[in-house]
């Protein structure tokens, strides 16, 4: 079975690599090979991690890898790994990928974003409201974008 690395888990590959190399660029670049690996590790048992109860309508299953979770769905003939998220991450109610407090890992993945289409750069100079609500309104696009949630 093929697996496939939507957008927003790549958002989140790139937010914890960049995290990462803020100590260390070498482990960086292997830390974020191992969850390449582990995605693509998937295909060989798609159905062998639990189902996230709240999203079972969704079939989004949920992997753990150190203190990394991989959320992905199991589609016909492709896995799509919809999400990777350190599990400290703070969830809301309504939606598991929005953080309730800034992210200074989803303000990086945003920086690139914005980069690449133009847009104003995000950065942690930015007031702790305006953070907040930008990293917030990326997470919620990401998951608009992968899930339909």
């Amino acid at each position: 079975m093929n697996v496939v690395i939507m957008p927003a888990a790549e958002a989140d590959l790139l937010a914890i690599g960049l995290w990462i190399a803020e100590d260390s660029q070498e482990r960086a670049e292997s830390f974020v090979e191992e969850l390449r690996a582990v995605c693509k590790r998937l295909a060989h048992a798609p159905r062998g991690y639990p189902v996230v109860e709240r999203y079972k309508r969704l079939n989004i299953r949920r992997r753990s890898y150190k203190d990394y979770l991989v959320f992905y769905r199991v589609g016909s003939g492709q896995i799509e790994v919809l999400h990777v998220l350190h599990g400290a991450a703070i969830m809301t109610r309504s939606c598991p990928w929005i953080s309730t407090k800034p992210s200074f890992a989803m303000l990086y993945a945003a920086n690139a974003l914005s980069a690449s289409s133009g847009a104003m750069p995000m950065d942690s100079s930015w007031p702790a409201n305006s953070a907040n609500t930008a990293s917030r309104s990326i997470a919620a696009f990401f998951c608009a974008a992968c899930c339909a949630i």
